[in-house]
């Protein structure tokens, strides 16, 4: 595909840039291939949603080709976009005796009534192919329904922030999405200069960058994307890529310092 469908925008203080080829090659999971309108789609809802993906806002997956590919972001992508909202006066989340249902009611600014979603387990809960429940939903039920009821809640009181975004427990088909990889390092860095494209060769992953990159995600799920970019910025990096290997035990250090407060 031509290097004219290059995405440029910013996220923040970031600057984000997508090509075809990067999205392709490092921002999808699942084992399905995508096409090429699938790809396009995904890099113009991040531009116009502001999802940067490479701290984990937003990926595609696609589990085989007769399956359509989804744009997957994070939860914490759910409470910043309502969190920003003028009219989001918090949330509280209830479940059901058996822990079978989860109820989240969502307060916004003007409505008499608090916004109420119910999720069921039955209808939520992510299997493996064979039918039987997979390991996160086995080991920890009630959490994962609570985050289903969450995002689903907010995605219906603000549907003009959050509306046709998914997270990847509510499209889970089998094991293959909770063991999914993160966002692979770019290994060709592209950037638009006087309208030419520059690539910037790195070495190929080896055993180091698949343990930094099991690392920060650890430090990511417990940490929160705003403790773990506030981090990130303080040493001087706009995300986890910039981050070169003889640097990488200062981050562990400081997540884990974050962490511990």
């Amino acid at each position: 595909m031509s290097s004219d469908l290059m995405v440029t925008y910013q996220v923040g203080a970031e600057k984000v840039v997508l090509s075809p080829d990067v999205v392709r090659n490092y921002l999808v999971s699942g084992g399905g291939s995508v096409t090429d309108q699938e790809i396009i789609v995904f890099m113009k809802l991040c531009k116009a949603r502001g999802l940067n993906p490479w701290i984990k806002d937003a990926y595609l997956i696609k589990y085989g080709k007769d399956d359509p590919a989804a744009m997957v972001v994070g939860k914490d992508v759910f409470l910043r976009r309502a969190q920003k909202n003028k009219n989001y006066e918090g949330h509280e989340i209830n479940l059901s005796e058996d822990g079978k249902e989860a109820t989240c009611l969502v307060y916004v600014k003007g409505y008499k009534v608090p916004i109420r979603v119910t999720v069921d387990f039955d209808e939520y809960v992510g299997r493996k192919r064979d039918g039987s429940v997979n390991r996160q939903w086995k080991t920890k039920p009630k959490t994962m329904l609570r985050k289903c009821a969450l995002v689903a809640g907010l995605r219906e009181a603000f549907t003009e922030d959050l509306g046709s975004l998914y997270i990847k427990d509510e499209i889970s088909k089998d094991d293959k999405a909770e063991e999914m990889e993160l966002p692979k390092e770019v290994n060709e860095v592209s950037n638009i200069s006087g309208g030419e494209t520059k690539k910037r060769t790195k070495k190929k992953p080896n055993e180091h960058d698949t343990a930094w990159a099991k690392t920060w995600e650890s430090f990511y799920d417990t940490l929160g994307g705003d403790a773990f970019n506030r981090v990130l910025h303080d040493k001087g990096f706009s995300c986890v890529t910039e981050v070169p290997e003889d640097m990488r035990e200062d981050m562990f250090e400081a997540w884990s310092k974050e962490a511990s407060e």
